[in-house]
């Protein structure tokens, strides 16, 4: 049985195309959670556009169009070596400077615009004026200048891929050495037969020892990188974590060595003189030496409080797992180092924020339901709980405008406190509604601070008169019901309420009659 080389061609032709598409979709996909895999994908769909207009070119003789497809095979050899080339640099310098990645891509962009303008210009390529149909036997093309400049630039990108998985591979400080031996082979083969290919000689079996280095290699590259597990845990870690944190944060692999550490976590460990670098051990940089760990109930194995023995800083140290989404298996550890002191005024201001209404400056219903009944219990007895309401608010709203009662609301709040002189037991419980606790008030100090009240009220020069209604209630002892004593002062307050009201329609009355 005899085989033809061509059909075995094209059939690796095909193959290699699908293949290719089928990992550069993949990539994409992965690219989420491993900007490494954004490279693959596009080295692959520049593979497997090169292979599947190689497939037609090889069924055509007609001079014009494989003109077209020669044109864009080129540019898929540039822009492959650029993707390679965009590979190798993520996966051994994730910090390239952005500039230079740019300034690599000028000539491949270049190839590009003078291949889609081959046909007005020789600086590429041209078609050879004696030729008539396509047959690469008599040479069917004229290669300019720029060409030689795309294929020497090209195999520079490809060879240049390959020193630095060698210069990676041979850096003391990797660990998940394995991966990088194979992925520098597969490069290495991938550069090797390409060379061969267009500087030696394009025999069939060397063109079809190419197809099978590109085939072989964009699918190494694919599940290598998908089983690096310092990349995944790298990468999930820093998603999570890492950017933009003011507080030290590190990425430990499974094996509890460091993989990355942020600018806070540099700094703080530098200046203190603790050893950082990749592949530092966890136990080395937190041991006793620099750390004491502190006893709290609050302590668990992910949140443990420790102390610097230089410092005496305080920390909090919140431990995540991170987890590989796919399979749901750990790939690593993200420590986030708070400090305790910060970490205390945060909480202070938090709270604050809470508890406090927005518009008068008191405390708020939330806060009076917490701490109500904390408040009577440790309150010198006899405490006198205080119910005010706003008198017209719902008018003054109508009448002048919400902003005219929001001023309004925020003048019986400087009212209330200035009478009671406890401002830190004034609630505001709804809309027109306040409560006040008042320690160690007698039934006299209670007239008094109503008296007041009232006085304030009639001094307001506004548009509208200013009153308040309120009804209070005396707490005696520990051993009371405080929604009694709450119902007691609100019936008083309602009671005052309509007295005040009843006054005013008599006056009415009066000055009409």
């Amino acid at each position: 049985m005899n085989i033809n080389i061509t059909d075995v061609f094209d059939s690796f032709c095909m193959l290699n195309a699908a293949s290719a598409f089928i990992i550069a979709v993949a990539s994409l996909k992965k690219s989420n959670w491993n900007p490494v895999f954004k490279s693959i994908a596009y080295l692959a769909a520049m593979i497997g556009f090169w292979n599947l207009i190689r497939f037609f070119l090889i069924q055509t003789h007609e001079l014009q169009l494989s003109f077209i497809m020669t044109r864009s095979i080129y540019t898929c050899i540039a822009f492959s070596a650029l993707f390679l080339f965009y590979y190798a640099q993520s996966y051994c310098i994730p910090n390239f400077p952005l500039l230079y990645r740019r300034l690599i891509a000028v000539i491949p962009c270049i190839t590009c615009i003078l291949s889609i303008t081959a046909n007005r210009h020789s600086f590429f390529i041209s078609i050879n004026p004696e030729a008539e149909i396509f047959d690469i036997g008599i040479q069917p093309f004229i290669y300019g200048h720029w060409f030689y400049i795309h294929v020497l630039y090209s195999y520079a990108l490809i060879t240049l891929s390959c020193m630095l998985f060698f210069i990676r591979l041979f850096s003391p400080q990797v660990k998940n050495r394995k991966a990088v031996i194979a992925i520098t082979v597969t490069v290495c083969i991938f550069t090797v037969i390409n060379i061969i290919g267009t500087f030696i000689g394009q025999t069939k079996p060397i063109m079809l020892l190419s197809l099978f280095a590109h085939l072989f290699s964009i699918n190494v590259l694919y599940f290598l990188t998908s089983r690096d597990m310092d990349q995944k845990g790298l990468y999930l870690g820093r998603k999570d974590f890492f950017q933009g944190f003011s507080q030290p944060v590190l990425i430990f692999n499974t094996k509890n060595e460091l993989l990355k550490a942020n600018t806070a976590a540099m700094q703080f460990f530098t200046k203190a003189n603790i050893p950082i670098q990749r592949y530092s051990l966890y136990d080395d940089m937190f041991c006793s030496r620099f750390f004491v760990p502190i006893q709290s109930r609050e302590q668990t194995e992910y949140a443990l409080y420790i102390q610097h023995r230089a410092t005496g800083k305080v920390f909090l140290c919140h431990k995540k797992i991170v987890v590989n989404p796919q399979n749901d298996k750990s790939v690593g550890t993200t420590i986030i180092m708070y400090d305790a002191g910060m970490l205390g005024e945060l909480i202070q201001k938090i709270e604050q924020n809470a508890f406090t209404d927005a518009l008068c400056g008191c405390l708020n219903r939330s806060c009076f339901e917490l701490r109500k009944e904390t408040i009577v219990q440790n309150s010198v007895k006899p405490c006198l709980l205080l119910v005010a309401d706003i008198d017209d608010l719902k008018k003054v709203n109508d009448t002048f405008g919400h902003n005219a009662g929001d001023d309004y609301i925020q003048t019986c709040a400087a009212i209330l406190k200035q009478a009671i002189n406890t401002p830190n037991t004034l609630f505001r419980i709804g809309g027109d509604e306040f409560v006040a606790f008042i320690p160690h008030c007698t039934g006299t100090d209670a007239t008094t601070i109503i008296k007041k009240i009232e006085t304030l009220c009639t001094k307001q020069k506004k548009s509208w008169a200013v009153s308040i209604s309120v009804g209070s209630s005396m707490i005696k002892n520990n051993h009371t019901d405080l929604m009694q004593h709450f119902t007691q002062a609100d019936s008083a307050m309602y009671a005052h309420k309509q007295k005040r009201k009843q006054q005013l329609a008599e006056i009415q009355q009066a000055m009409s009659s």
